[in-house]
């Protein structure tokens, strides 16, 4: 399966498995390619701390991304103002930020189990080789 012919092949027999056994199948293709800047710090930081991360480890991650300040620079040099900071705090794990897969991964947990828990959502099954 590490080529797009071996991908598809597994897409049609996913289809076909699900259609002979009638099962129920989503199919969703997401993308996901926003979701570490919309993350409320509010929430990371609860849920983070739900998983047992320790408080000075949130805050020594959370609090440097509320407040960072955000300068313009182009060819004619960096601009004086910005925005952000401590008066504008901006929200976001920030593109780059190593932490931001496991935290994004904690929260979609959470999302995912409270669903579950008021008799939404799916039940995953993966076929292997």
């Amino acid at each position: 399966g590490r080529t797009a012919e071996g991908a598809i092949l597994q897409q049609v027999l996913m289809y076909d498995i699900a259609r002979v056994t009638k099962r129920p199948l989503v199919v969703a293709q997401v993308d996901a390619a926003q979701c570490y800047d919309r993350v409320a710090l509010a929430m990371a930081a609860l849920t983070l701390r739900a998983f047992k991360v320790h408080n000075s480890s949130v805050l020594g991650m959370l609090k440097p991304l509320h407040c960072m300040e955000f300068y313009l620079r182009t060819g004619f040099g960096q601009s004086e103002s910005y925005f952000g900071g401590k008066e504008q705090g901006k929200h976001g794990l920030a593109q780059g930020n190593g932490a931001a897969p496991p935290t994004w991964q904690q929260i979609s947990t959470i999302m995912i189990n409270a669903q579950h828990s008021k008799g939404q959502g799916w039940i995953l099954c993966v076929l292997s080789q």
